[in-house]
Parts: C-alpha cells; sequence; structure tokens
C-alpha cells in the first residue's frame, strides 16, 4: 500500500466536500491528540504514524483495526 497516497487521497477528499467543520479527537494517556504521538513534529494534513503499544493497547477495546508497529 502506498500511504502517501493514501493520505493526499482521503485530503483530497475532504477538501472536495468542503472541509471539516468539528472534529472529535481523543486525548491519550500520555496528552497525544487524534493519535499524533508525542514527540513527533507536527504535520498538517492526514499523515501517518507509528503507535505506541501503549497506545495500540488503550485503543484495543475499539473495533477499529491498528497496525503494530514493525
Amino acid at each position: 500500500m502506498d500511504e502517501v497516497k493514501v493520505c493526499k487521497d482521503y485530503d483530497r477528499v475532504i477538501e472536495n466536500v468542503g472541509g471539516i467543520d468539528l472534529l472529535l479527537l481523543g486525548i491519550g494517556s500520555d496528552g497525544h491528540i487524534g493519535f499524533n504521538e508525542p514527540g513527533g513534529a507536527f504535520e498538517p494534513g492526514t499523515h501517518c504514524v507509528n503507535l505506541t503499544e501503549g497506545t495500540i493497547e488503550a485503543n484495543a477495546r475499539f473495533p477499529v483495526p491498528c497496525t503494530r508497529p514493525n
């Protein structure tokens, strides 16, 4: 899978529907917001991040698949 293309395609969909008016994001136990792990540079737009084991475990109860880091 080409993650960069998938992210750009997703951003294009958001743009085509007129943007996002309201977005509810979770705050992780270590303070990260919306799966942006601490210590990473802030990147606008859709992008991929490597989730920590703690984040994966904390979100295992939700029906959204998480990919484990390599």
